[in-house]
């Protein structure tokens, strides 16, 4: 389980730090918005659900991978977008939610599903 966690980690910084150097680097102004529009409200979110999902198949060894993905999206839009800057902190929470949300109902269904196959 140690090595599918920094497998997951090494998916949060490369999305949560990687794309938003790129973005910075390598977009011109005028398209930079839409791409990050696109990464704030469809990468991004799709990225804390599929964290939570996997966090949600073992609580136990997974649990902080949710608020690493929200940890790691403040500290690459502050470094390379615009240190300082709050609204990203509301972003974060946002994506945090959907982490630890997707988490719970991961769970709830492997463990729904573990007592309705030992009924068996």
């Amino acid at each position: 389980m140690l090595k599918k966690n920094h497998v997951c980690s090494l998916i949060s910084a490369l999305i949560m730090l990687a794309l938003p150097w790129l973005v910075a680097t390598f977009i011109k102004s005028d398209c930079g918005m839409a791409v990050l529009l696109l990464m704030f409200f469809i990468i991004n979110p799709i990225a804390a659900i599929g964290i939570g999902i996997f966090a949600g198949k073992n609580i136990s060894h997974s649990w902080f991978q949710p608020l690493l993905l929200a940890v790691l999206f403040v500290l690459g839009c502050w470094i390379f977008l615009d240190m300082g800057e709050t609204d990203f902190l509301f972003y974060a929470v946002i994506y945090l939610l959907l982490g630890y949300l997707f988490m719970l109902i991961t769970a709830f269904a492997a463990k729904k599903n573990n007592s309705v196959n030992s009924a068996d």
